[in-house]
């Protein structure tokens, strides 16, 4: 029977397993950057939008690097939303004009906390990352909005389509 002494067991030392947590992490930044590198260089696939008509609406998909929107206009092709979305409930009622809805869903915290993007606070993105029960839709009343390719997709849905 062997008998275990401090000669024969390799201890650690604290710098050895701290550099490896380093690379770990390194490691690991590296490879998200680099995924998204080169799932960023992917062309993007051009899709056909069916010809404007009376019963064709456009929406559009609003995207930025934290959030996406689906924008609807309030009334198209018999869908109305001026009853779901009711003006009442806006801070300021000259919103309640405007043609179309901005429609996002998230964690309720950071659309309460951050109403700037200057407001924004790394605590309120790591609870919002890492998940929360406190989900809300929020709704936003836009002009017309202009889809520059990037950060604003136009789509264009018929019947057809």
């Amino acid at each position: 029977m062997m008998m275990v002494t401090n000669e024969t067991i390799s201890w650690r030392r604290p710098g050895r397993v701290a550099r490896g947590m380093a690379a770990a992490i390194g490691l690991i930044l590296f490879g998200y950057f680099f995924l998204g590198l080169a799932l960023g260089a992917i062309p993007r696939a051009t899709v056909r939008m069916p010809e404007a008509g009376a019963d064709a609406v456009t929406i559009f998909v609003e995207s930025s690097a934290i959030h996406t929107a689906i924008i609807v206009p309030k009334q198209a092709a018999g869908v109305d939303w001026r009853d779901w979305a009711r003006p009442q409930g806006l801070r300021d009622p000259r919103f309640a004009g405007f043609p179309f809805l901005a429609i996002g869903w998230g964690e309720a915290g950071f659309f309460r906390e951050t109403p700037h993007w200057r407001d924004v606070k790394p605590g309120t993105i790591l609870h919002a990352a890492l998940g929360s029960e406190r989900t809300l839709i929020h709704v936003d009343h836009l002009p017309l909005p202009r889809a520059n390719g990037d950060d604003v997709r136009a789509i264009r849905l018929s019947p057809e389509a």
